[in-house]
């Protein structure tokens, strides 16, 4: 699959698709050795993994090939994201981080939270929520990594189609494409560090290079 993939509540990414996506309610979680770098969102209730506590809000890097179990003690929900490439590199732990997340920038009209961007020295992988208060619209743009947009709350709008909670949007590397939307919030997921195009201009990405505030919230 190239260019844009739109995923209502239920479906699947497409098979062809570098990364995929499944949203559900747990019981239990098992990672052997065979694996890519993953990431957990935890939706709702709060989850367990090899003994440290995650919360509504928060999230869980499972670096690539590491053992772990995630188990919920009462009903939770969480997406999951990964990738299907396996890599070469072995990781070497898992990362919990609390709501707060780890690099964040709040004001009165957005509310960004990163729990991994890339920049570890055992994983690759880019996790951020974002959202806004108000009305915003993205100018059109592309990315240099294939991305994952899953909807949390309210709606955005692609072109001519309207994305509630729950739906995912698979977006190619190189894809050109914009949004835009009110009283939002979504969480992106990437497996490479990338950069962003903008009116032919390629801009860095990822907290460091945008001024967000260190929280460091690691469990």
């Amino acid at each position: 699959m190239r260019g844009i993939a739109f995923c209502r509540p239920g479906e699947a990414v497409p098979d062809d698709f570098p990364l995929w996506l499944e949203r559900f309610e747990v019981g239990t979680v098992m990672w052997n050795v065979h694996h890519g770098d993953e990431a957990v969102y935890v939706l709702e209730g709060a989850v367990d993994v090899d003994g440290h506590e995650c919360p509504a809000g928060g999230a869980v890097i499972v670096e690539a090939g590491v053992p772990a179990t995630l188990t919920a003690p009462v009903d939770a929900s969480i997406v999951r994201m990964g990738t299907h490439e396996i890599s070469a590199r072995v990781g070497r732990r898992v990362h919990v981080v609390g709501p707060g997340g780890t690099w964040a920038k709040v004001d009165d009209e957005r509310t960004t939270r990163y729990f991994a961007d890339s920049g570890c020295a055992t994983c690759d992988v880019t996790l951020f929520v974002t959202g806004r208060v108000h009305e915003h619209v993205s100018a059109p743009h592309s990315h240099s990594a294939d991305e994952l947009i899953h909807v949390l709350e309210g709606e955005i709008v692609v072109g001519r189609r309207h994305l509630g909670p729950g739906s995912t949007i698979a977006i190619a590397a190189g894809q050109r494409y914009g949004f835009r939307g009110e009283g939002f919030s979504f969480l992106n997921f990437r497996a490479h560090a990338a950069t962003l195009t903008r009116d032919h201009v390629e801009i860095a990405e990822g907290p460091l290079a945008h001024g967000f505030e260190p929280i460091m919230d690691v469990r």
